[in-house]
């Protein structure tokens, strides 16, 4: 059965997902106890979808299917290959010690962030309990931005695209380079827009610009989602998903930029008026571009032969 299939391969692509999540790696500075590294034995290769471990059952069948495993296999290549590259050249635009701690998370951490962007009408307390002049590891503060789950989840976006488009028999490299292309393309122009925005409209913020990243990159979570929907259940389960994912990036993106850009008091006049609108205006942009990012994906029709 196609549906059993794709659900199989869903279900495999989560179970990498956690596991990665829970056995991700700490930066050392941030670290309570040394992580132990484990390297693959001799002669096997290190590629995250390989083996039978963590292959659920029943998904034997979809992962035979050629143009599904070369969409893994590439995407897992893709996402060690880019690992690499940012690794080697991230001094060059950040400093090292500013960009690991937003990487100094833990599986808590990581679990409790998701329920709020699942979840984020039951959260109470959205204020920052920390001097934002002096870095801190995000796993002490729940609601501080960090790189972690964003990047994840778009390497996991990537790969589950690779999933959709072998399921449309219309995968290849070339579409899967220009995915992860196009999600950071847009990534920089809505970081481009907002920094514009507050120069323009004269708003001042605390934020830093890879706060900004962080914030706008937890929509790859809600593109999973509704991704996966789709792959699942067809059309009518990814409007469904994208309407209640859209109200939940919606409120987390006003609740956690609130404080951040109203943070002066200048009472109720032209810059408060200001900041609210560049807060709309940024929290409405999270569900249209992921909208506007899975349409054509979810919506594809493949072409009839005469």
């Amino acid at each position: 059965d196609p549906r059993e299939g794709r659900l199989c391969t869903l279900m495999f692509i989560c179970s990498c997902y956690f596991f990665a999540v829970v056995y991700q790696r700490v930066p050392s500075q941030y670290a309570s106890v040394p992580q132990q590294q484990h390297q693959p034995p001799p002669g096997e290769t290190s590629l995250p979808f390989q083996g039978s471990a963590f292959m659920p059952p029943g998904a034997a069948g979809m992962m035979n299917d050629p143009m599904a495993t070369a969409a893994l296999q590439y995407g897992s290549h893709l996402a060690h290959s880019g690992g690499q590259l940012v690794q080697q050249n991230i001094n060059q635009f950040v400093a090292s010690h500013k960009f690991k701690y937003y990487f100094a998370v833990d599986t808590s951490y990581v679990i409790r962030k998701l329920g709020i962007l699942f979840f984020p009408f039951i959260h109470k307390d959205w204020a920052c309990h920390y001097n934002k002049a002096e870095p801190v590891a995000p796993r002490y503060e729940i609601n501080a931005p960090d790189l972690y789950i964003p990047v994840m989840s778009f390497v996991t976006y990537t790969l589950l695209v690779g999933v959709m488009l072998g399921t449309q028999n219309r995968f290849s490299p070339e579409q899967l380079s220009f995915t992860s292309s196009s999600l950071l393309a847009w990534l920089l122009v809505e970081v481009g827009l907002v920094w514009l925005s507050l120069y323009v409209l004269g708003v001042t913020s605390d934020l830093q610009w890879l706060d900004i990243v962080a914030l706008l990159g937890y929509k790859y979570v809600s593109m999973i989602v509704c991704v996966g929907a789709a792959l699942l259940a067809g059309t009518s389960l990814y409007y469904i998903v994208l309407a209640y994912m859209g109200i939940t990036s919606t409120y987390f993106m006003i609740q956690s930029l609130r404080l951040s850009l109203q943070h002066d008091s200048d009472g109720i006049g032209v810059g408060s008026r200001r900041r609210t609108y560049l807060l709309i205006f940024t929290a409405l942009l999270q569900p249209l571009l992921t909208l506007w990012l899975t349409w054509s994906l979810v919506h594809y029709k493949p072409p009839i032969l005469l």
